[in-house]
């Protein structure tokens, strides 16, 4: 007997399932057209786009120093890095048009592209290994989508099971500093002299997320511009663009809670952060010195992710931008 519970079951079935075809329709478009657009701004060489899931071994890890988001030929030697300023302009009327105003000149713009992809349920295929520093990347020449089984993406159905597992991880390191940048362009708009969110991490940072909490906000010379603990102090938001404060809801833009909070399940999802450098460190900071840059090409204390057990080298950290070493 068919009860009405099994009859909404099959409806969400049905509903999830074509949901699912949507999406990948979409995905496989946009795969499509962002392959043809880094042919465009590579050359007639380009073969597979690198997309990094993880550490590749005798190269350093740390996008800090090699970020390893660049399009390759058929040797695997490197034809266009998408690093800011390196990246050409999109010239073809067609593929201009398809872009409108977003900006392909930036990397963010790019890495928002994989990003979706990963979000509509695609997962990159592998790549011969013998193709040195490609193991995952996006197809681009008929060569390379030939190389990849015929298809650009793979769906999360037909992809091996660590794959998938790879590119949800990947996809949560996307999204984490998805959200932190938005976070520390909040910061940076009310006072646009901030460069450093230090946290304040209770117990061990590196085994312990019951608290972390921000502790205050710091220029680029260490000096406080803001205090969490000092209750009376405010931050003048009504500088905040229409856009900033949409982006919060109904929550309040800098809240304590909040941050508090978006840290807090950070933290228990085992990302890390980076350190304040030595030279900025002030004794009323206390000894916690764990740390978000706000803006790009700020410095942050960085060892050696080579080092046994360096937590660097094996955990996400969460960077809105890209820091300089210290």
């Amino acid at each position: 007997m068919t009860t009405t519970h099994d009859l909404d079951l099959d409806a969400f079935a049905g509903h999830t399932a074509r949901h699912d075809v949507r999406t990948g329709d979409v995905a496989r478009e946009l795969a499509d057209v962002y392959a043809a657009t880094l042919a465009h701004l590579a050359g007639p060489d380009a073969h597979v786009l690198a997309v990094p899931y993880e550490p590749v071994p005798d190269v350093d890890p740390d996008p800090v120093l090699d970020p390893h988001l660049y399009v390759v030929d058929a040797f695997g030697r490197p034809l266009l890095r998408l690093r800011d300023g390196e990246i050409p302009a999109v010239t073809d009327p067609r593929l201009r048009a398809y872009w409108g105003d977003f900006d392909l000149a930036r990397r963010a713009c790019h890495e928002e592209i994989l990003d979706r992809l990963r979000r509509m349920g695609g997962v990159f295929p592998r790549f011969d290994p013998r193709v040195p520093d490609v193991r995952v990347g996006l197809p681009i020449s008929a060569t390379a989508v030939t190389a990849a089984g015929g298809a650009r993406l793979l769906s999360r159905q037909g992809a091996p099971c660590l794959d998938t597992f790879e590119a949800a991880d990947d996809m949560f390191r996307t999204a984490t500093d998805t959200l932190m940048r938005r976070i520390a362009d909040t910061i940076t708009e009310a006072l646009p002299e901030a460069a450093y969110l230090l946290l304040a991490v209770f117990d061990d940072h590196d085994y312990s997320h019951e608290d972390t909490y921000p502790k205050r906000v710091l220029d680029e010379r260490g000096e406080t511009l803001l205090d969490f603990d000092l209750k009376h102090e405010q931050v003048d938001l009504s500088g905040l663009s229409d856009r900033t404060r949409a982006a919060w809801g109904r929550r309040t833009a800098l809240d304590f809670g909040t941050l508090r909070h978006t840290l807090q399940w950070l933290h228990s999802r085992l990302v890390v952060f980076d350190e304040l450098p030595s030279d900025l460190r002030k004794a009323e900071y206390d000894d916690k010195w764990y740390c978000v840059a706000l803006r790009p090409d700020v410095r942050v204390e960085i060892g050696d992710p080579h080092a046994d057990h360096h937590r660097l080298a094996y955990e996400p950290v969460v960077r809105p931008y890209r820091p300089r070493a210290a």
